[in-house]
């Protein structure tokens, strides 16, 4: 609680059912059996020129009056009236009293609604004057006060003006104790789903046409829709739309996610859509729902809204009820439009929108809603409804524009749908690189596109034609112990270089490294190395193998290697560790070297390996 309210002075005052003032009471204390039998602490009257329509209103709930010092308070006792969960309606019930900021303040609420869900206390005021310093203050240490008890409060301002007149229009038509209950009955029975008023009320030849109409209105109470609502406002809502599903609709439909403040629009719009709710009753770490700034905000993000962003937020809900185990109800409901066909019923009628003028004015000013209302002459309600039931298709964008904003997947996905790349990938065997180059789409933008198909990508070679599979064995042989390059095994197999290192990479074939030897050259020396003496052969398979050899045999004729590396023009460093290499691959020492007073002679071995030297030489001479 803030630290301006302190929670030990709240108390309450109520007139009991009698009249009799009840004062003072600790508000923590006072049960909500003995606030929902008050009658109104303050009651109202009539003079001249008021600036309010004060009256009383048949309450169905009630069975009673209940009375209302403003139109739009009448408005809140309309929908209260017609929510089944609200069992019982109290206007003006107590006055608040708490001491806030170091001052006693007072307030006396509009209604207290005892409900399925709990006892939920109302304000109602309209739209401009909540943004009003004094109105939030008391707005917020009475909500303060109401939710400290684990009760809900609301501020309720403006409806859509279709939804309120239709409401309204039932509202004199849910008398139950005024209808035939076997007339009821029969409709209940009869298949009329769908069917037009006209039709619905000559299926009952027997009935009078006004009592048959006249009942239909009566079972478009909200108890006969679809939805139990008591049970939908009993859910914990905190776990919808998570921030990470939220991202991820973005990313799909190509959808700026914000800063944070659209994430809790659509959070709460989808609240009030499932829940019946005001969107401002939506749970909310941050607050403010209920400002004149958010619910503007809300407005506009409602017309800006893409057909492919309202199609997620939709499956997001359905997905939300089924994670509650409610599978056998839609998000929404409303009346059949061909229940009321051929009525003449009040309001602008949203189906004589211009629905392409109405997308192209909401994309080109800074309150979309208001604006295109002005210039097709209707109403902001009805604005709302037609694109409620027809978003505005998003622009089109530039390249770089796209780029900019993220849209780049989404035209993926409109260019190559899940069918389109199940049959370019899977069927035609391509590989990326190729649907890239059809479709111009980067090889990333493919790979994010397949995994949110659910197609898994194939491991290892992205090899994409079946006759060109490399086999391990071959692989194994020609690159490793032919050592030829990965280059002409592609050419030979038909396939890229990249591809054939691929191959490589399944098999757990090392790469050699760069600036090894060429392909010519190891050619030479295979088939060098294929026509030598047996003896000289575990000395051939390198490369510079012959000159290894051949340095070796000019070195025997010398007394020492220093002399045969200063004859030869070598350096002597270089000429022992070649003599060396030749020995470690022949197995065995080939000199012996010289020491003082001893010139170098070669070793048995040594005096073998010169004359098979000498052979080779003489064969491969022209």
């Amino acid at each position: 609680m803030a630290a301006g309210l302190r929670a030990a002075s709240i108390i309450v005052s109520l007139r009991g059912p009698d009249g009799s003032q009840v004062e003072n009471r600790e508000w923590s204390a006072s049960s909500i059996d003995l606030l929902a039998a008050a009658a109104p602490w303050r009651t109202f009257r009539w003079y001249r020129s008021q600036r309010h329509y004060s009256g009383t209103y048949w309450s169905t709930t009630m069975r009673d009056h209940v009375i209302y010092e403003s139109r739009l308070e009448l408005a809140r006792l309309l929908f209260a009236d017609f929510d089944p969960s609200v069992r019982r309606v109290v206007a003006q019930p107590f006055l608040l009293k708490a001491e806030v900021d170091g001052a006693v303040r007072k307030h006396i609420p509009d209604y207290l609604l005892v409900t399925d869900e709990g006892p939920v206390v109302v304000d109602v005021k309209p739209l401009h004057r909540l943004s009003k310093p004094e109105v939030a203050f008391t707005f917020g240490w009475t909500r303060e006060a109401v939710e400290a008890r684990g009760w809900k409060y609301e501020v309720w301002s403006e409806q859509p003006t279709a939804e309120l007149e239709n409401v309204r229009f039932l509202s004199g038509y849910r008398r139950d104790w005024l209808f035939d209950r076997g007339l009821v009955d029969e409709l209940r029975g009869a298949d009329l789903n769908g069917v037009s008023l006209r039709r619905a009320a000559a299926s009952l030849p027997g009935r009078p046409e006004e009592q048959v109409r006249s009942a239909v209105y009566h079972l478009l109470d909200a108890n006969s829709t679809p939805i139990d609502y008591g049970r939908r406002r009993l859910l914990d809502y905190t776990g919808l739309l998570p921030h990470d599903r939220w991202l991820e609709i973005c990313r799909r439909t190509g959808t700026p996610p914000g800063t944070g403040r659209r994430e809790r629009i659509a959070r709460s719009q989808l609240f009030q859509r499932l829940s019946g709710l005001p969107a401002e009753s939506a749970p909310d770490d941050l607050g403010g729902l209920d400002s004149a700034e958010f619910r503007a905000t809300s407005l506009r993000f409602t017309a800006l809204q893409t057909p492919e962003l309202v199609h997620a937020l939709h499956q997001e809900a359905l997905t939300f009820l089924a994670s509650h185990h409610i599978h056998d109800e839609p998000m929404t409901w409303q009346p059949p439009a061909t229940l009321l066909a051929g009525l003449s019923l009040p309001g602008s009628d949203p189906a004589h929108v211009d629905l392409p003028r109405l997308h192209q004015l909401v994309r080109e000013r800074q309150h979309p809603v208001q604006h295109a209302a002005q210039v097709l002459g209707t109403t902001v309600e009805a604005v709302r409804h037609a694109l409620d039931e027809h978003p505005a298709p998003a622009p089109p964008l530039t390249k770089s524009t796209a780029r900019a904003t993220g849209r780049i997947r989404q035209q993926a996905r409109q260019a190559i749908p899940a069918e389109r790349f199940t049959r370019l990938y899977l069927d035609e065997h391509r590989s990326l690189q190729q649907i890239a180059t059809l479709t111009g789409f980067s090889r990333r933008v493919l790979t994010d596109l397949a995994k949110e198909y659910g197609i898994p990508l194939r491991e290892g070679p992205k090899d994409y034609k079946r006759r060109d599979t490399v086999e391990r064995a071959w692989l194994i042989e020609q690159y490793v112990h032919r050592r030829r390059t990965l280059p002409d095994l592609a050419r030979e197999a038909g396939m890229s270089t990249a591809n054939m290192a691929r191959w490589a990479k399944t098999h757990d074939v090392p790469l050699r490294p760069r600036g090894g030897s060429s392909h010519s050259q190891v050619l030479r020396a295979i088939d060098q190395a294929s026509r030598a003496p047996s003896i000289l052969r575990p000395a051939l398979g390198g490369q510079g193998a012959s000159e290894r050899l051949s340095r070796f045999a000019a070195a025997s004729a010398y007394p020492s290697l220093g002399a045969a590396a200063s004859g030869l023009g070598l350096n002597t460093f270089t000429l022992v560790a070649q003599i060396n290499r030749v020995e470690r691959e022949l197995g065995g020492p080939l000199l012996v070297r010289a020491e003082r007073g001893r010139p170098m002679t070669l070793t048995p071995l040594g005096k073998k390996v010169l004359k098979a030297i000498r052979k080779m030489q003489d064969n491969t001479m022209p």
